[in-house]
């Protein structure tokens, strides 16, 4: 198999991760995938100093250790999960550029200056009815991939879709077709991929 996962947090540099790091390169093994990008969290989750914030430079050592083929012939790729805010986006740019990351994941994890899975009412306050939600959340994803355009891809466009209170709330083209197609201009012109996160 030719593929690599390019989205994979691990624990002790993640909040969210229980897989250590020769756990998933076992699994990526069992698999049989062709390698695995480490990207774990560099999330202000509202402020720059959280356990979602990893330090950049003790990451980047870390990784280049890591970065490698290893004996089985699996590719070791280093990367980096950013998560957008507007308030912060100079350091995220910053940190996007001056690493030497494999590859570099752009995400909303915050919107309406809120965490949608702790306060889903609200992340989407103001909103009265799904289609107007979804064309604010991609028009802020589209503006974040302007704003950092060394991104290689756009993270998970739909996660605040997972915890609004809509009982149908998937984001769809046909939602906010002017929405998606302002955001893939800029991924095409950018050259960044839309990351499908299930």
């Amino acid at each position: 198999m030719n593929y690599v996962d390019t989205h994979n947090h691990q624990a002790g540099w993640s909040v969210d991760a229980a897989i250590s790091f020769a756990d998933l390169i076992a699994e990526a093994r069992s698999l049989g995938l062709k390698g695995v990008t480490l990207s774990d969290h560099f999330d202000y989750d509202g402020s720059p100093d959280n356990a979602w914030c990893l330090d950049p430079d003790d990451y980047e050592r870390e990784m280049a250790k890591k970065r490698r083929t290893d004996e089985g012939d699996l590719l070791i790729l280093s990367g980096i999960e950013l998560g957008y805010t507007r308030a912060h986006e100079a350091h995220i740019a910053e940190v996007a550029s001056a690493y030497d990351f494999d590859h570099v994941i752009l995400s909303l994890h915050y919107f309406n200056g809120v965490d949608p899975f702790h306060e889903p009412v609200a992340a989407a306050a103001g909103y009265d009815n799904h289609a107007a939600f979804v064309a604010a959340v991609i028009d802020e994803i589209a503006y974040s991939a302007a704003r950092v355009p060394v991104a290689n891809t756009i993270g998970h466009y739909d996660f605040c879709s997972r915890y609004v209170w809509w009982q149908k709330s998937k984001f769809c083209y046909r939602d906010a077709p002017e929405s998606f197609d302002r955001l893939f201009r800029i991924m095409i012109a950018n050259g960044q991929s839309l990351e499908l996160n299930g």
